[in-house]
Formats: structure tokens, C-alpha cells, sequence
């Protein structure tokens, strides 16, 4: 999730077959998988109100979605997306560490 949310997550083949996209939906994808993601899931609703709980919260701490961040974050969904397998980009072992700069973090090791 970390990787998706700031933007290291960067989609494979492997991922491109799934339908995972990195976007919103992808981190719901990332917590529970088939559950509320793709085309057999058990209840994706729940998926659906994550999205519209997010906007709400980013509306309450007085933030908006600029138009780059309404193309990954504000209209995406998980419904097309199967769940993560093996091979995809982001089934590495990576490890972070607290970075220098305020806010920022330092990939220290990246597995194969």
C-alpha cells in the first residue's frame, strides 16, 4: 500500500493482466483482495463506499483532488481488478527507512 499510495508502485505485465491499475482502487485491492475487488467479489460495495468515505474525508480537512489527482485517486474503483498474484510489481521483498528530508522515506533494500 505505502508503494501505491506514493507513487512507487508502477504496474507490470503481470499486473496489467489483473486489471490492477496503482491507483485508489488498488489499495482497497491491497487490504482485501477479492473480498470487495474484481468481477466475483463477495461485496463490492464496501469497495464503493472506501471511494465515497475518502472523498468525504479530503473534503473535511479542507482538501480537494486537482484534476492529476482525480485521474489516479477520485475516479477509480477496484471492480475490474483481480487480486494481486505472484510476479506482480509488487511482490518484492523492499524495505524503507526514514529519509532526511521531512516526510520522506529511503528504499534501503530491494529484493528479487
Amino acid at each position: 500500500m505505502h508503494d501505491i499510495v506514493t507513487g512507487f508502485f508502477k504496474p507490470n505485465k503481470v499486473d496489467d493482466l489483473q486489471g490492477i491499475k496503482g491507483n485508489f482502487g488498488s489499495t482497497i485491492n491491497v487490504i482485501n483482495g477479492g473480498y470487495e475487488c474484481g468481477w466475483n467479489a463477495e461485496n463490492p460495495e464496501a469497495a464503493r463506499e472506501r471511494k465515497l468515505h475518502f472523498k468525504r474525508f479530503l473534503s473535511e480537512f479542507g482538501f480537494s483532488l486537482t484534476d492529476k489527482d482525480k485521474e489516479v485517486w477520485g475516479n477509480s474503483s477496484c471492480e475490474t481488478e483481480e487480486p494481486f498474484t505472484t510476479g506482480s510489481a509488487g511482490d518484492i521483498k523492499m524495505y524503507w527507512k526514514k529519509g532526511d528530508e521531512k516526510g520522506k522515506c529511503v528504499l534501503i533494500n530491494k529484493g528479487t
